[in-house]
């Protein structure tokens, strides 16, 4: 992988090489646009709403923005977010409870190790020889184990071309285990090694408990096929392993104004899963084994997603949420300085924000002056989409009265602030134009 420094000296020795042969402009901008970073877009429902992708559509070729808006977010969950801000949370009891989980493994050195039906040894492995479809090995597994209940399964299969095998969990010669997207068990008609998470129960609903693991011919012709180094960990109950959050400086958990999402990361060097019930309770659940953990009160909690898109260029449209007064635009500047330092390069721009019409002359004020001092500090990297909207009114005397009062006019809006297509499309040819000038 090139360096940045060396990636941008590349990209401007093929752009000007290519414009010495008199390749066409379009075919230059195609080479720059092809070795562009990615880029994410950063923000609350008016980024949710669309404008991304409209703007993706501009380039040539066209380019795939990543959209992480949610609705209803003030610029301190979007910089927790994106990580310019931390996110701190306190569990219950101030500990990260242990998980152990049940482990299976089989590597056929010296017998079948319980395994029947079309099964056999060779060479050290399972070698299962099924004559029609399902049919196949299967060993039982000693419990029964209830609905619900998370599994991994491990191992490396043989599977010869027109054959195609699923392994999954049988209950009295049933699928009893799917994928949590309503698929029974995991398919495969490539040899590998694979590793899948499966549920107990069937995706039909019967059975719901499971006693037998199976590897099964489904599909194809009928034709032997080997499985080694077979390794089944099953998760105890979710709630041995649950602990509730009891406060977090910031309720990422949000969108158009309900409790819902869930967030990977890192809490008190564990790995696992925030997740949120309708009332904002949160809990934290661990989706390794280990032992207890101390995890004192106010607890960082390191989201997996910045650092996978810290060195993305960025589009930030913070504060349409949550401004009022002078002090609330202190902070919204404060919170996306603060997600500009976090990522550690020059490559963002930074979006006007909007006046919704339930805002005061006073408040459209407030947000008007904090456009002016964004404008000041980031200088060529503001875009000001604000005007462009207050520019691209229809010339009807409700537009212009909007004009009057600092709204976006109404012909580009679906309610107080939300923008029509027309309206993101405004939007997205001012990012576009402005990620043309800077080149990237």
């Amino acid at each position: 992988m090139i360096g940045y420094n060396s990636y941008f000296l590349t990209r401007r020795m093929l752009l000007m090489y290519g414009f010495s042969l008199g390749v066409s402009a379009v075919r230059a901008a195609a080479i720059k646009n092809t070795m562009s970073p990615p880029v994410v877009a950063w923000g609350d429902s008016l980024t949710a709403g669309g404008y991304p992708a409209i703007a993706g559509g501009l380039f040539s070729p066209q380019r795939s923005i990543v959209n992480r808006g949610l609705g209803g977010q003030g610029s301190f969950s979007i910089a927790a977010r994106q990580g310019g801000r931390p996110l701190l949370v306190t569990v219950s009891g101030n500990i990260i409870p242990s998980r152990a989980d049940t482990v299976w493994s089989w590597n056929f050195d010296g017998s079948l190790q319980g395994w029947g039906g079309q099964a056999s040894l060779g060479n050290g492995k399972l070698v299962v020889s099924p004559n029609s479809a399902p049919n196949g090995a299967n060993v039982a597994l000693g419990q029964t184990v209830p609905n619900g209940r998370q599994f991994t399964v491990e191992f490396d299969i043989e599977i010869p071309a027109g054959l195609q095998v699923q392994v999954g969990g049988l209950s009295d010669g049933y699928w009893a285990s799917n994928n949590g997207a309503g698929v029974n068990g995991f398919k495969m008609n490539a040899s590998g090694h694979y590793k899948t998470t499966l549920y107990v129960g069937s995706s039909g609903g019967s059975p719901s408990t499971m006693n037998a693991l199976a590897f099964l011919m489904v599909g194809g012709t009928a034709a032997p096929f080997t499985v080694d180094n077979i390794v089944m960990k099953l998760a105890p109950a979710t709630a041995d392993f649950t602990v509730a959050v009891t406060s977090k400086n910031n309720n990422i958990l949000t969108s158009g104004g309900s409790f819902t999402g869930n967030a990977t990361g890192t809490l008190a060097g564990v790995h696992g899963n925030l997740t949120t019930d309708s009332n904002g309770n949160w809990t934290f659940i661990r989706d390794s084994e280990g032992p207890a953990v101390s995890c004192p009160e106010n607890s960082l909690f390191t989201l997996d997603e910045p650092a996978f898109f810290r060195n993305h260029t960025a589009w930030i449209w913070a504060g349409n949420n949550g401004v009022s007064t002078a002090s609330d635009a202190a902070a919204t500047k404060a919170d996306i300085a603060a997600m500009i330092d976090f990522m550690g390069h020059k490559r963002f721009l930074v979006l006007s924000v909007l006046a919704s019409t339930d805002a005061n002359a006073a408040r459209v004020a407030v947000l008007q002056q904090m456009n002016r001092d964004l404008a000041d500090i980031y200088g060529h990297r503001f875009v000001d989409v604000y005007s462009a909207l207050l520019s691209a009114g229809n010339g009807s005397a409700e537009d212009n009265a909007d004009i009057a009062a600092g709204y976006t006019p109404r012909s580009l809006r679906t309610d107080t602030i939300h923008l029509t297509t027309a309206g993101s499309t405004v939007v997205a040819r001012k990012v576009f134009e402005q990620m043309m000038r800077e080149g990237w």
